[in-house]
């Protein structure tokens, strides 16, 4: 049976499958993270069942990311079938489940198939469900679970573009860059910080200004003639009506006058309180160019064609 058909059957008669699930990394999340969820289906008898196969319904934004494990007690995998990533209701097939066994104790074994599986979280802030179903070829009915409460609490989205104003420059000329740093979440993103690492033949000069809708706690700036330009405490608002939260910090670096000809850019990140951290890597490119040559003798001399000024006859 194709697996998008598996769950749509409505078979007669009570179901001997039950299907749960449950979340493996707390029920409050926040968007942009992994949370990873556990989904079991038990043959409750009396009966064996084949042909078993297990859906789960995602809330709208999320979607499918990963399987971490599939365990199998006292079943069979008759058919590998796996979800696609980003799928918002991922599927698994098929499996047959022997029929409840008793045991020398007097208890029951029951055939379990559990799914342990990653999704990402995205969406608005707000309380969704997770529903899991089971369903199978022997033509009893699909079952679903009991909805698993999710919470999606606002989080922040940042990200960088580092650029250098001017495309190349001298020894012992000022280059200037500007760092933007955007934040197009949900929430706030607070307790920024910008890193940045110059390449050794510049060095921090001073800021030229700090701009965009952030707000800050304290001040934590950058000392001049450093390599490492380390601005702290930040606090950037989510997306609103009118775009990304936004903050722009203009700095001027200057060109060692003893600086090698060549390309250089600059590395760093951003960091901020939730442990974010965004990598800015060989960004901000400049071209340092050579010092002019000094005029060669003979041109300084000023003689045509390279050749000494006549000599004055003595009398």
């Amino acid at each position: 049976m194709s697996p998008s058909l598996l769950l749509l059957s409505c078979g007669g008669g009570a179901s001997q499958l039950s299907v749960s699930v449950r979340a493996l990394s707390g029920s409050s999340i926040k968007g942009g993270k992994s949370p990873s969820y556990a989904v079991d289906v038990v043959n409750q008898g009396p009966g064996e069942v084949s042909g078993v196969g297990v859906r789960v319904d995602l809330p709208a934004d999320f979607r499918y990311q990963s399987t971490n494990s599939i365990e199998i007690d006292r079943g069979v995998r008759t058919e590998a079938t796996d979800p696609e990533v980003r799928s918002p209701a991922p599927q698994w097939a098929l499996w047959t489940l022997s029929a409840p066994a008793t045991t020398a104790d007097g208890s029951v074994h029951r055939s379990v198939v559990r799914i342990t599986f990653t999704a990402l979280a995205a969406g608005k802030p707000g309380d969704y469900n997770v529903v899991a179903h089971a369903g199978s070829e022997t033509g009893s009915s699909d079952v679903s679970s009991t909805p698993l409460a999710v919470h999606l609490s606002p989080a922040s989205s940042l990200s960088s573009v580092v650029v250098a104003i001017q495309n190349s420059a001298h020894p012992g000329d000022t280059v200037t860059y500007r760092v933007t740093v955007l934040n197009d979440g949900t929430g706030p993103a607070s307790g920024v910080n910008v890193l940045l690492s110059l390449a050794s033949p510049l060095a921090f000069s001073r800021t030229a200004s700090l701009q965009g809708n952030f707000s800050r706690t304290g001040s934590g700036d950058p000392t001049a003639g450093s390599l490492l330009v380390y601005y702290s405490g930040f606090t950037i608002p989510a997306r609103g009506d009118g775009g990304p939260g936004r903050l722009a910090i203009v700095f001027d670096a200057r060109v060692a006058t003893g600086a090698s000809s060549g390309r250089y850019t600059l590395t760093g990140q951003l960091t901020d309180s939730d442990g974010e951290v965004v990598a800015i890597d060989n960004a901000a490119p400049i071209t340092v160019l050579g010092p002019t040559p000094p005029p060669s003798p003979s041109t300084a001399a000023g003689g045509a064609g390279g050749s000494p000024p006549p000599a004055t006859p003595g009398y």
